[in-house]
């Protein structure tokens, strides 16, 4: 079915979050506060997904019809595949230089930064459906309630049952309220206002506090994956509703249209950086003997592999993007 004409203010969010992916795994994020703005990739990632999702069945797509086989099989060969494609390139090789474990690959889901990814993908997949469904049967007040009750809950559940960070890095309900705002972002329109403003800084306050101090949260909330919780996702809410209004006061140029080629790319792009990181150390830099040209050097080289390869692979393949 027909979704109507594409809405490029998304591809210019999902632009800002690949670059953010890049900036994240090449940089000392640590040091450079990324919580408050790169280390949003995610959630911002999320947000764009159950927005969409949220229209489509808005449009009248049915859960039949969402997981009938064409839809499956289009998820699979335009998700699943890509990567399972990947990660055999990369056991090959590790192989070759005698590198791989098959105990890494299983702790990270892959080979390289953000292929855990997938595995968050694929669950909220599966159940953004019933997401939308119950969000459509109650108001906003209800919702809030609702899935903020089952996100302490299972943080508790996490405490303990004891659940390992390992394990922890996979499960779907960390980002569980992002989803959700990002659904009521599409259903109400949500626009900044200062009710916003004022929960955004209380979600920032709560990651700088829980990142940067030895507060113990316990056993509301795990110590492990610090500053990614329910409480946290008003913050990647404001920042996506920035963004878009960001990309509406652009005028059209070729930064405006390079952002919004990268998000268009975005995930072709998350596969390339996940190889490129995996191959390529900061150490084989090491000769520079300056840290702070060490590090820009990386950024500079990381950011154009992990871009280039695929700009050209589309050019070749589909020269049009608009």
């Amino acid at each position: 079915m027909s979704l109507g004409k594409r809405d490029y203010s998304l591809d210019f969010v999902k632009g800002i979050a690949i670059l953010s992916v890049i900036l994240i795994h090449s940089s000392p994020h640590y040091y450079l506060g990324s919580i408050a703005w790169f280390g949003q990739a995610v959630p911002l990632f999320l947000i764009v997904t159950s927005y969409l999702t949220y229209s489509r069945i808005e449009k009248g797509e049915s859960i039949s019809s969402y997981f009938s086989w064409a839809n499956i099989n289009k998820m699979f060969n335009r998700i699943s595949l890509p990567f399972l494609v990947m990660t055999i390139i990369q056991i090959v090789i590790y192989s070759f230089l005698g590198k791989f474990t098959f105990n890494r690959l299983l702790q990270q889901g892959g080979i390289g930064p953000g292929s855990y990814y997938l595995w968050l993908y694929l669950q909220f997949w599966i159940l953004l459906p019933f997401i939308v469904k119950i969000i459509d049967s109650i108001s906003l007040r209800n919702a809030m309630i609702l899935f903020i009750s089952i996100s302490i809950l299972l943080e508790l559940m996490t405490n303990i049952l004891e659940i390992s960070a390992v394990v922890y890095r996979f499960l779907f309900y960390r980002y569980l309220l992002v989803v959700v705002l990002g659904c009521f972002a599409k259903k109400l329109n949500f626009k900044i206002t200062m009710p916003l403003i004022l929960l955004a800084l209380l979600s920032l306050l709560f990651s700088l506090v829980a990142i940067y101090t030895s507060v113990n949260f316990k056993p509301f909330f795990t110590n492990m994956w610090n500053g990614y919780h329910w409480i946290t996702a008003f913050y990647p809410l404001l920042l996506f509703l920035l963004i878009r209004l960001v990309y509406s006061k652009l005028k059209n140029g070729w930064i405006k249209s390079f952002v919004v080629k990268l998000g268009s790319y975005s995930y072709e792009i998350l596969l390339c950086q996940m190889f490129v990181f995996s191959m390529f150390r900061r150490s084989y830099l090491s000769f520079v003997n300056n840290i702070y040209l060490e590090i820009m050097l990386y950024v500079a080289i990381t950011t154009l592999l992990s871009i280039l390869p695929v700009l050209i692979y589309k050019r070749l393949h589909s020269p049009k993007v608009f």
